[in-house]
């Protein structure tokens, strides 16, 4: 389930889709649809969960990218993607660190 589709705000004609992957958004003429819906607690600590672990999903894809990139003989891209995936990581953390916080770990 995309929480993003189950917070997204109300009000659009049927077949609209405002909010692509949970990545991007755009504004309408009637408003942005992508503003922050007010969450409750547990709907704010779902939310963080979900997007902690669809972000550790895209940090084995950029591990797998690299290896591949590196069998392939591209160094400098593996490296470049190496780096990426490292700082990325620290996002990840950041995001754990912060879910822990929530569940008063």
């Amino acid at each position: 389930m995309k929480m993003k589709y189950v917070l997204h705000k109300e009000g659009h004609g049927p077949g609209h889709e405002c909010c692509h992957h949970g990545h991007s958004c755009h504004s309408h003429a009637a408003g942005d649809c992508c503003s922050a819906p007010k969450l409750s607690p547990e709907q704010t600590a779902t939310l963080l969960s979900y997007t902690l672990d669809h972000n550790r999903s895209h940090l084995d894809e950029l591990s797998d990218i690299s290896k591949a990139l590196h069998e392939q003989g591209n160094e400098a891209a593996s490296n470049l993607v190496h780096d990426a995936a490292h700082n990325f990581k620290h996002g990840v953390d950041n995001l754990a660190e912060a879910l822990k916080l929530l569940k008063g770990e």
